[in-house]
């Protein structure tokens, strides 16, 4: 009796080895798991887009800002097991110009394939992401994103404008009145457009952040920052280089006193002309480096390479109003050298 069990147990282990095996060869070589996301630039929100990449499909009625290269929201659309896409159908409203892009971008096949093939190995498990950025001037990017469990990998396969066209969305998005639209009306007072940022990428650096060592009383919280092509960076740690990362536009600074529970929380803007200065210098490593000051004020520091420190702004924090850090608004009280 015993032996009918065990020849049992190993015939069923068989069966369910072959019944696996059979599964995987029946998922046809061109097909795999993958999803259709949306992006849009930090502080540059679109509304109203749709994405259509033949097979899978996403968009979004209202505005949304997530952040160049980060999915937004999670859509499942099409069959489980899907042939990759040729080209993106995209149409999507760009609040900060009130104008309305509209076309069609051809995708590299073979491209996207070939990535496929390298980093969804496991076609039951693994799943893919194409990720359709739309920014201002009609410029478009498409990643293929894979997520592992220590690393994203994010790459681009596509690049493009479309053309624009005046529209009426509605009054709220075309005249940017209330209490939602006033930080970016600030940010865009600030920076404008940098169109250049869509059209050419931005620079990545080594990028050292020096938060706590100036600061021995405070406990200053890691930093949270977007750059000014809209990427957010929310895992930039203090004290330890970050690398190839772009350079700070908007910049969260959080901070309390050791022993208080007292949280200061605010968002400060970099000078509008940094970016074009550091890039111009070309430098391996920037250097962020933070004095906290009497009556809650801070002064930001930078040093590029080994060229000695400089102060790039003073600045005013206030007592955080919202839970989470980085939820504060952007800082009334800033003095640029």
């Amino acid at each position: 009796m015993r032996t009918l069990v065990k020849h049992f147990s190993w015939a069923m282990v068989i069966l369910l080895y072959i019944s696996c095996q059979d599964k995987r060869n029946s998922i046809p070589v061109d097909k795999f798991m993958w999803e259709a996301g949306i992006s849009a630039p930090k502080y540059y929100p679109v509304g109203d887009c749709s994405v259509d990449l033949q097979y899978s499909g996403n968009g979004s009625l209202t505005n949304f800002d997530n952040g160049w290269g980060s999915g937004y929201g999670t859509v499942v659309s099409g069959d489980r097991y899907k042939n990759l896409p040729s080209s993106a159908t995209i149409r999507y409203y760009s609040a900060v110009e009130n104008l309305k892009f509209e076309g069609t971008v051809l995708l590299p096949y073979n491209k996207i394939f070939i990535l496929f093939k390298k980093y969804c190995l496991d076609k039951e498990n693994d799943i893919g992401h194409i990720i359709v950025g739309m920014a201002p001037g009609g410029w478009i990017r498409v990643w293929a994103q894979f997520i592992s469990s220590d690393d994203i990998i994010l790459v681009e396969i596509a690049k493009a404008q479309l053309k624009g066209e005046v529209a009426n969305p509605g009054n709220d998005f075309e005249y940017k009145e209330g209490e939602y639209w006033y930080k970016f009306k600030t940010y865009w007072g600030h920076f404008g457009i940098p169109y250049e940022v869509w059209a050419e990428n931005e620079k990545e650096y080594d990028i050292y952040f020096d938060f706590n060592s100036p600061n021995p009383e405070f406990d200053v919280f890691d930093v949270l920052y977007s750059s000014l092509d809209g990427t957010v960076y929310y895992n930039s740690i203090n004290n330890e280089v970050m690398s190839k990362r772009k350079l700070p536009a908007d910049m969260v600074m959080a901070w309390r006193k050791k022993n208080d529970t007292l949280r200061y929380d605010t968002h400060i803007l970099l000078p509008r002309d940094l970016y074009k200065k550091i890039n111009a210098q070309n430098p391996k490593k920037v250097r962020f480096s933070l004095k906290v000051e009497a009556n809650n004020y801070g002064s930001l520091y930078i040093e590029v390479d080994n060229n000695g420190k400089e102060r790039i702004l003073r600045f005013k924090n206030s007592p955080a109003t919202a839970r989470y850090t980085g939820d504060s608004g952007i800082s009334k009280e800033v003095t640029y050298y």
